[in-house]
């Protein structure tokens, strides 16, 4: 087992809401992006570091204006393949 730390703060963008069947629950997992040369590039999922109200306010705050909404993230870093390893939500921006 490595134990590292979460090393990286990133400002990213909501780009979906993954489904889930747990009743109560608005999504399973936030789809993030990162604006790259004026495109959104993704950046795989977080699930973890969020409140159920704070589910509640991104459902609704991603479906009041998808892919607009911006949070903040604390990744371990990235996978070889450019995904991000181990995030967690931290806050709204």
């Amino acid at each position: 087992m490595v134990r590292t730390k979460y090393s990286q703060e990133l400002d990213v963008f909501i780009a979906g809401l993954t489904p889930t069947k747990v009743a109560g629950r608005p999504f399973s997992a936030i789809e993030v992006a990162q604006e790259i040369d004026g495109k959104l590039v993704p950046l795989g999922t977080v699930g973890t570091g969020f409140s159920l109200e704070e589910m509640q306010e991104i459902a609704r705050l991603h479906e009041a204006n998808p892919g607009g909404v911006k949070i903040k993230v604390r990744s371990q870093g990235f996978t070889e393949s450019g995904k991000l390893w181990h995030a967690r939500f931290l806050e709204f921006c």
